[in-house]
């Protein structure tokens, strides 16, 4: 099973048939290595981009209170992502449904955050700042997500 993280994005991720796990690498060689003996190919068109989640696992260790809004979004989508294809739920982590709209408020706040051109526009660029209830919203939204993430992945190399 193949899912994609975000809905614009073109980011692709794999979960192992076999395991029901999703295959984490810690070079890119090791994925194509990976894929080849799965007899997985690796199209041109989405050409792998790795992810370094251990920046935001470093940031929601700690009392910091700035944050980058693409590497939170990064997490955050893929933990949505996570959730949908291994079907557990976290009203907050899926910001966008009706029951979490405080989640879904600093959600957007960051997506602004993220000063995409498109959002932006001519605009100068946004740095929100977030209150210690949001910053905590988003650390317990991301630990939930870490959490499981460590249940459903397996390591190669």
């Amino acid at each position: 099973m193949i899912f994609q993280m975000g809905t614009d994005s073109e980011d692709l991720y794999y979960v192992d048939k076999e395991t029901k796990k999703i295959p984490v690498f810690s070079k890119l060689k090791y994925l194509k290595q990976y894929a080849k003996k799965q007899n997985i190919k690796i199209v041109n068109k989405f050409k792998p981009i790795p992810h370094d989640l251990g920046i935001v696992f470093k940031w929601v260790n700690t009392n910091k209170k700035s944050l980058v809004c693409n590497e939170i979004l990064t997490a955050w989508n893929f933990f949505i992502d996570l959730a949908n294809t291994f079907s557990f739920d976290n009203d907050n982590l899926q910001a966008y449904r009706k029951k979490a709209p405080q989640a879904y408020k600093i959600y957007e706040k960051a997506f602004i955050g993220t000063n995409l051109p498109s959002v932006t526009k001519n605009n100068p660029p946004y740095h929100p700042e977030f209150s210690k209830k949001e910053l905590k919203l988003i650390r317990n939204v991301l630990i939930y997500g870490f959490k499981k993430f460590k249940k459903y992945r397996i390591k190669i190399k």
